[in-house]
């Protein structure tokens, strides 16, 4: 069963980025990036705050004007990690030039053009990926990056109890969130432009959103808190 919501959405802006360190050793460059604590869909709960963090064999995807979409690996998991070339190619350490960046990486980028992750349908055990973007010039053998998040973040506390007492007779217990909106929340198949940071939608603008409860134990009265990356929504949505 689906419920539907009316739901005020709070868009969770990053009020100051963390230094993630990644290195790349093969090459001797540099390179590092501050993440916004909402940017990605692996965090740490720690009170009252939301820490992001990398994951190994996570692919950020750079390019400059003479190379295209090289993808560099994290090594480890954890707020910094070296990441290193991915294969063969990587980016040449030229002084003053140009470099942008983005993350999850896609082999269908084209040029300036990257798939934005698809976030119509998500759950727990199946969450949408977080899509960043940056740019720097290498000075000194190094790139600084600070990297912006492209979704905001919804955040939602169920209780397993509540949902299930409101659930009416001979539905089943596999439900989930049905989230509307009058602006476009969802990203089904568009793309994002590295040059002018816009969205292109190539299919209908999408103004819905499933999320599934597929980790809720419905015989207990624990509370589910998800965070779900949405487009972010103008004000008073």
């Amino acid at each position: 069963k689906l419920i539907h919501l009316a739901l005020t959405l709070f868009i969770l802006a990053a009020a100051s980025c963390t230094d993630e360190v990644i290195v790349d050793e093969q090459y001797g460059l540099q390179v590092t990036a501050g993440i916004a604590p909402e940017s990605r869909t692996t965090f740490v709960e720690d009170g009252e705050w939301t820490h992001t963090h990398w994951v190994a064999n996570d692919l950020i995807g750079l390019s400059s004007d003479s190379e295209t979409n090289i993808a560099y690996k994290a090594q480890s998991s954890g707020s910094y990690s070296n990441f290193s070339a991915n294969g063969n190619k990587s980016i040449a350490s030229v002084e003053g030039k140009k470099v942008k960046a983005y993350y999850p990486y896609s082999g269908k980028a084209q040029g300036n053009l990257i798939p934005l992750p698809n976030t119509i349908g998500q759950s727990p055990t199946n969450p949408a990926a977080a899509f960043l973007y940056s740019e720097s010039a290498i000075t000194k053998n190094a790139l600084n990056f600070k990297f912006k998040h492209v979704y905001s973040y919804l955040k939602l506390t169920v209780s397993s109890h509540i949902y299930k007492n409101n659930m009416q007779e001979g539905c089943s217990l596999e439900g989930g969130l049905y989230i509307l909106s009058d602006h476009p929340i969802s990203v089904k198949d568009a793309t994002f432009n590295l040059q002018t940071q816009e969205i292109t939608h190539n299919d209908e603008d999408n103004l819905r959103l499933i999320y599934f409860f597929d980790d809720m134990k419905y015989d207990t009265n624990e509370n589910y808190t998800y965070l779900i990356p949405i487009l972010p929504q103008p004000a008073n949505t």
